[in-house]
């Protein structure tokens, strides 16, 4: 009866598994809509039915649950009162539903301490599971309960967990001892002593073989003992054997680690003279070296510092942004410019360019861009790579046209001017506008051909164009004044365009205008004739103008007013002066304006000329004007150049690189012995069996022996391991014989028969063969045991 029953029970349990089994089939097979209803109909009541069934099904589908009610933060249902149901599954076989646990542990751990203390168990338990992410979990959340008395627990189980077989443990160890650093960081003697302690297990986690252990020591290494660079020294070389195989984000820490390691304790590279073997050190900011230079010169480099040069080689072709920026900071700052050429850097970092997200590029382009403000030559063959493009973010955009403005030569002028234009006419950013237009005056100094006409264009596109954004015309003004303070005398006739556009265009913003008339005052030491014609036309419509315009048409009279006292030899006379008369009747209008700042300049001037300080107006007035500031423009000054570059402050951080060091000590960088984690393992078919073998393991096959006499072939050679198992050694002749052929199906007819005499006798005589081959294998064992006894 009870067997009955508990067979009518497995099968209801293998009917429900299945049941759930194809709800699950079907539920993906539906899509996750149907599984986000199923979860939602789980009442609070439900689930902790779930979370207490031993189905491991319903447990996984309660937590599911658990975890979405966790990222949404459901105020409907109290997680926290479930602490002790969810705490229990800790235990459960699957992974999935541990990873889940351990979530919802790191969540709630601090709300109840002492039910958290109750699953350490547990969670120590699974630190000996056979399954290696298992253990690495255990370990993870072990660490990750925010409770200062499970720190020595957690210290006795990374210090279990560093020598452990699989490199997923260990890597965990790595990462549990950050957190353990991170629990230390104050100056108390206690965390002294704490971290005196984690400093061995993070030396022999530095010596570890595997590629993941070293990735996770070394971000241990970078944030927790940045100072401790002397841990390196016998890991050096062989690091860099191994840095491709490291993952995208230890290469690029390692490669910033190792470019400080070089300034400290490896020599720095020198020039030697080939005559007078006088030596030259490498410059401590990098410069461009001439090429006579370096023939006449042979480079001499520590060959520590050429190894890890030489293994930097591989990371050109990384698909990671912030492992090309680290490969370039390296050649930059370690080694000769050519070797950033030889490297062929430039191309890399414009394929790092093109290929990365937008956030990556911003950093990209402002290295790009300092490397090209010192060594402008590297660059130069790729200007066509710089320029700017529809999706590109115009903080992007915009250093690309600071890229292009250092990069411009007599040969590629031409086309980068052509580029300028179209960014100016189709652009509608301002930003980019206006780097464009800054660029445009670069071109012109470098190449006086095309000055006159880059000046033609952008006088016939502000009388064409709506000009109605005060930034972008302002910038538009700046570039001519710039243009026509480079040769003031031959720009006569743009001047008097200039004059005919203010007085006859109505679309020019306030700010465009005013710097026009500014422009005018400036240029009336040049030409002083066609000034006062333009300010008698500017009269008329001073009540019109907006009130920047107004206040430059006041100091464009004071200044004519000014320059003209400053040119009479004799008294001036200012009855009978038409200057005079102008001045006067600008001043009648501004004295009636409606801005403050207007009318009190009218005083101001007044007092001035009235009280005949002529040499403090000349001064105010008459005195030479720096060039009006662009956003980009660069004199041929390395200097200048870098401080319009903008670059910001995590760009002008990661630059700052600590200087070589004068005195290197002396350090021993030979390679150290890695751990071997396999030790402890052994195989049958090799190392225990070669390694221990000792002749008492062999057994000659005796002569009289009833298997030797049956078959002439010499018998397998035996062996005992260590654990006193005995083993024979075979062939694959004889390993494939053993396999018995597979019967034929026969049809069986049973009949019924009487028992003959003959039948009696075949009986007898498969029993006297059967007693035989008894026989036979008793005396084989007691062979056995002999050989086995005769061990050492």
């Amino acid at each position: 009866m009870v067997d009955s029953i508990q067979r009518i029970t497995s099968v209801l349990q293998s009917a429900r598994d299945l049941t759930f089994g194809a709800a699950a089939v079907a539920s993906s097979r539906i899509g996750e809509s149907s599984y986000t209803q199923y979860s939602k109909s789980i009442d609070p009541e439900a689930l902790t039915r779930l979370l207490s069934s031993r189905n491991s099904r319903e447990v996984k589908d309660a937590m599911k649950r658990v975890m979405s009610l966790m990222a949404t933060n459901d105020p409907t249902v109290d997680l926290k009162s479930m602490f002790a149901d969810i705490l229990k599954n800790i235990s459960s076989e699957d992974v999935k539903v541990k990873r889940m646990v351990c979530i919802y542990l790191l969540r709630f751990a601090e709300s109840d301490p002492n039910v958290a203390l109750l699953s350490v168990n547990t969670i120590q338990k699974n630190l000996q599971d056979r399954d290696p992410e298992a253990k690495a979990l255990a370990l993870k959340a072990l660490s990750d309960i925010n409770v200062a008395s499970l720190y020595p627990i957690t210290l006795q189980s990374v210090k279990k967990c560093v020598s452990d077989a699989s490199p997923l443990v260990r890597a965990t160890s790595a990462m549990t001892l950050f957190k353990l650093f991170q629990d230390s960081k104050s100056h108390d003697e206690e965390d002294d002593v704490r971290r005196h302690d984690l400093v061995p297990l993070l030396q022999e986690l530095l010596a570890d073989p595997d590629p993941l252990v070293i990735s996770c020591t070394l971000v241990v290494l970078q944030n927790c003992l940045p100072d401790r660079l002397d841990l390196l020294h016998g890991h050096f070389r062989r690091y860099c054997a191994v840095l491709p195989s490291l993952s995208h984000w230890a290469q690029s820490l390692l490669v910033e680690m190792f470019i400080r390691y070089s300034k400290h304790f490896i020599k720095r590279p020198v020039f030697v003279n080939r005559e007078d073997r006088s030596e030259t050190p490498l410059p401590e900011t990098p410069e461009l070296v001439d090429s006579w230079f370096l023939e006449a010169n042979d480079l001499i480099i520590d060959p520590d510092l050429d190894l890890f040069l030489t293994s930097l080689k591989p990371l050109l072709f990384s698909s990671n942004a912030s492992v090309i920026i680290s490969v370039s900071r390296a050649l930059f700052m370690l080694a000769p410019l050519s070797k950033f050429r030889e490297f062929g850097m430039p191309h890399c970092l414009v394929k790092a360019l093109q290929l990365s997200s937008t956030e990556n590029r911003c950093i990209i382009v402002q290295m790009i861009a300092y490397y090209a403000s010192i060594d402008p030559e590297a660059f130069a063959s790729l200007y066509r790579s710089f320029l700017p493009t529809a999706d590109d973010d115009p903080i992007v955009g915009s250093y690309k046209l600071t890229i292009i403005s250092l990069l411009i030569t007599d040969k590629n002028v031409k086309d980068i001017i052509h580029e300028l234009k179209y960014y100016i006419t189709t652009y509608r950013d301002p930003a980019i506008v206006k780097k464009a237009l800054s660029t445009l005056v670069v071109c012109a100094h470098n190449s006086n051909a095309f000055s006159a006409h880059i000046m033609k264009w952008l006088l016939s596109f502000m009388e064409n164009d709506n000009l109605t954004d005060s930034e972008v015309t302002s910038e538009y003004v700046n570039v001519i004044r710039h243009l026509i303070q480079i040769n003031p005398s031959k720009n006569l006739s743009v001047m008097l365009k200039l004059s005919q556009i203010i007085t006859e265009t109505d679309n020019l913003s306030a700010y465009a205008k005013a710097g026009i008339i500014w422009l005018f005052g400036e240029y009336i030491h040049v030409e002083p004739r066609i000034v006062p014609d333009v300010l008698r036309k500017l009269i008329p419509k001073f009540a019109d103008e907006s009130t920047e315009a107004r206040l430059q048409i006041l100091i464009l009279a004071a200044k004519l007013l000014s320059f003209d006292i400053d040119r009479c030899e004799s008294d001036y006379d200012f009855e009978q002066s038409r200057i005079a008369h102008l001045y006067d009747a600008v001043m009648y209008l501004a004295k009636f304006d409606d801005d403050f700042d207007i009318r009190d300049k009218v005083r101001s001037l007044s007092s001035l000329f009235s009280h005949e300080r002529f040499e403090i107006l000349t001064l105010l007035l008459q005195a030479a004007k720096p060039w009006p500031a662009l956003s980009l423009f660069t004199y041929g000054d390395k200097a200048s150049d870098l401080a319009h570059l903008e670059l910001s402050p995590e760009v002008l951080n990661s630059l700052k690189v600590p200087q070589w060091s004068t005195e290197v000590p002396e350090v021993d960088r030979t390679p150290v012995e890695t751990n071997n984690f396999m030790k402890n393992k052994s195989s049958i078919s090799s190392n225990t069996f070669f390694a221990s073998r000792t002749r008492a393991n062999y057994q000659q096959p005796k002569a009289s022996s009833p298997i030797s006499s049956k078959s002439s072939s010499p018998e397998p050679k035996t062996f005992t391991s260590s654990k006193g198992k005995t083993y024979k050694l075979q062939s694959l002749d004889e390993f494939f014989a053993d396999i018995p052929e597979k019967p034929k199906k026969t049809k069986i007819v049973i009949e019924e028969e009487s028992e003959t005499e003959s039948d009696v006798a075949q009986l007898e005589e498969s029993s006297s063969d059967e007693s035989d081959d008894t026989d036979d294998i008793e005396e084989g064992e007691e062979d056995d045991r002999s050989s086995t006894s005769s061990d050492p």
